[in-house]
């Protein structure tokens, strides 16, 4: 995973604003506190840059993640700041479920496009991954899951996204 500062300079030609409120596509990047999120963002805001559309950065404070969902944490803190650097609109979130938090702000903004990154969760996890779990719960808009930095490119499942 790129660096704050090397993913901020290969962002550099990707900012890009949206000038209508109008626009039909809207993107949404999936922060999570646990990964720098770099990955993440600069698939989005490619994807956002060429679609001419909205383009989100949302993160979920939950109760289980209180501690390490604050703005303040050091992952989080710089994924926000690439986010806004890149022309997000950055979007705080409180819900009791990561997953039901970032599908209510998917449903009720219109999301068409929802980037996530796709790690695999701990051995003894009984829980599945964000990624997997929006795969299974979101209608009407594209997933596309970014291989997590110490993952394998082979496991993304669909090089362009799913649609369902």
């Amino acid at each position: 995973m790129p660096s704050f500062e090397a993913a901020r300079a290969l962002a550099g030609p990707l900012t890009h604003s949206v000038s209508t409120p109008f626009a039909s596509e809207r993107v949404m990047a999936c922060l999570d506190p646990s990964t720098a999120g770099a990955d993440v963002l600069l698939t989005a805001a490619r994807l956002s840059s060429d679609l001419h559309a909205v383009f989100y950065a949302v993160y979920v404070s939950t109760p289980v993640h209180a501690g390490d969902a604050r703005p303040g944490s050091d992952s989080l803190s710089e994924s926000i700041r690439l986010a806004e650097h890149l022309g997000a609109v950055v979007v705080r979130v409180t819900a009791d479920d990561q997953v039901a938090g970032l599908l209510a702000f998917a449903r009720r903004e219109g999301v068409t496009h929802i980037v996530v990154v796709d790690g695999t969760p701990p051995a003894a996890a009984r829980t599945r991954t964000v990624a997997a779990r929006l795969r299974n719960e979101i209608r009407g808009a594209t997933l596309i899951a970014v291989p997590a930095a110490d993952e394998p490119a082979a496991r993304l499942s669909s090089a362009g996204g799913t649609h369902v």
